[in-house]
């Protein structure tokens, strides 16, 4: 029978919070990640409270999520190194697909114009001709912010 009591997210995180984050510490070894870690999981629970189907105690159930999302997380760092140190041969990227790895890191650090041509061509795969519709500018303009995406990313890596 499913769980059917309202779950008051707030009070399980002032109740098990700490327990969360003390285990996403012990896993991942770094604070700033373990923070996110509490708060995706909590974020997660309080947008879909059916995922605790009351098979367990709370706290055992935030146990497992916390152990599964911290192994997740620390299996997709390791792939993305991985693909980052083969996306690049002798400085220069080895395939489009690799290189949306590291495009995504960039975002951040990218002025918006940038970003905004970055995510269309690394992410959304777009050609140069559907970027400049979507941007309302020249082909021609696209492929210099490219260009200069790719020197500003070059300049970071060297």
């Amino acid at each position: 029978m499913p769980f059917a009591r309202k779950l008051d997210v707030e009070q399980v995180y002032r109740d098990h919070g700490h327990l969360v984050l003390r285990r996403a510490r012990q896993i991942l070894n770094d604070e700033d990640e373990a923070r996110e870690a509490l708060q995706d999981i909590f974020v997660s629970l309080a947008s879909r409270p059916d995922q605790f189907a009351g098979a367990s105690s709370m706290a055992t159930y935030l146990y497992r999520v916390t152990t599964n999302y911290c192994l997740n997380r620390l299996r997709n760092h390791r792939r993305r190194t991985r693909l980052v140190e083969q996306a690049r041969v002798n400085g220069r990227w080895t395939s489009q697909a690799e290189a949306t790895v590291d495009a995504r890191d960039a975002l951040e650090r990218l002025p918006e114009k940038l970003a905004r041509v970055a995510v269309y061509y690394y992410i959304d795969e777009m050609t140069q001709d559907e970027i400049a519709c979507v941007l309302g500018c020249s082909r021609r303009s696209v492929g210099k912010r490219l260009a200069r995406l790719h020197r500003e990313i070059d300049s970071w890596l060297s």
